[in-house]
């Protein structure tokens, strides 16, 4: 009789990392999968799914197959597949963490597999788990004028909540500035190569 194990771990194997890497890059697979680095990482993750399977006994199939199976699936999807956890995350809902990353997580730990990429993603969702950031606490920054980031928006008000970028308080959202992002002008200078 053929273990019933197998088929669900393979579908596994696949879903934690996509699910994880979307949810924790907030962005479909297409970006993702078509930047090496990322990609990569992506594989590596399948590779730690893969070994907390076997480390519990399920004869998934061999690596170099298992590989191949997963790059094919998604290399057929279109680009702007997004996960159901980037989709419920997206949409402030409880998501998916412990079931799918925190699971590997926790079996790889059990089983004495490490998962330094799960790990990773694990950490970054855990936070969302409850959904929105309304259920996550707030942070201030007393004064964004001398924050090294924001110190070219010396008029900008308090900062409120951390959700996708930075949501400020002010009066009106449509006067809120463009996205904000680290520049050169506040990195400190590198002494000139000898």
């Amino acid at each position: 009789m053929a273990d019933a194990r197998v088929p669900l771990w393979e579908k596994f194997i696949y879903l934690a990392p996509f699910a994880a890497f979307t949810g924790a890059a907030r962005l479909p697979i297409g970006p993702l999968w078509s930047d090496p680095a990322v990609k990569a990482q992506f594989m590596a993750a399948v590779a730690e799914v893969e070994a907390v399977a076997r480390a519990e006994g399920v004869a998934v199939r061999e690596p170099a197959s298992l590989r191949e199976y997963v790059t094919h699936y998604v290399d057929v999807l279109p680009p702007s597949t997004r996960s159901s956890l980037l989709i419920d995350l997206q949409q402030g809902k409880r998501i998916e963490v412990e079931s799918l990353p925190g699971s590997v997580v926790r079996r790889g730990q059990a089983a004495g597999v490490p998962t330094p990429v799960m790990a990773g993603l694990y950490s970054v969702l855990k936070p969302w788990a409850a959904g929105s950031v309304s259920r996550v606490s707030r942070i201030r920054i007393p004064n964004p004028g001398n924050h090294p980031v924001l110190h070219h928006h010396r008029d900008l008000p308090r900062i409120a909540d951390v959700g996708e970028g930075i949501a400020v308080e002010q009066d009106e959202v449509a006067a809120m500035p463009a996205p904000i992002v680290p520049t050169r002008s506040w990195m400190p200078s590198r002494a000139a190569a000898p």
